[in-house]
């Protein structure tokens, strides 16, 4: 009997050790999310998305883009402003983190190696905006 509650605790202690996998909670392949992400589409108001990578949309909307790195970090630039922090995937959404503090989440309706449709919003905010990014 004792042996048997030595390897169970053994057990025990081994699952608990391992690191949380964070892959486990995300409902897409993790490293679809990797690389350099550029805004080309926006949703207007009647449903429909603009193109905003013409030289005259971008004359009106800056071109904006997101790298999202491995190591739990990402940059971003463009027409939402400029920063970096860090950012955790779970279930359908990806939230962005600025000095700790959640800043912008991003429901994912479609995500593959080239292309995402997302709905970017900001926490407490029954607001969203659609995007359709392409990765660089």
């Amino acid at each position: 009997m004792k042996k048997f509650l030595f390897t169970l605790f053994a057990c025990v202690l081994v699952l608990c050790s391992c690191s949380k996998d964070d892959d486990l909670s995300f409902n897409y392949d993790k490293s679809l999310l990797y690389g350099k992400w550029r805004v080309t589409e926006i949703e207007q108001n009647d449903g429909s998305y603009l193109d905003v990578t013409s030289s005259i949309a971008e004359k009106v909307f800056k071109p904006t883009y997101m790298v999202i790195k491995e190591n739990g970090t990402y940059d971003s630039w463009g027409e939402f402003g400029n920063g970096s922090g860090t950012y955790k995937a779970e279930g359908s959404k990806v939230y962005t983190f600025i000095d700790g503090e959640e800043y912008l989440y991003y429901d994912i309706v479609s995500l593959s190696d080239k292309k995402a449709h997302v709905y970017m919003r900001e926490k407490e905010s029954d607001s969203s905006i659609g995007l359709k990014l392409t990765k660089q």
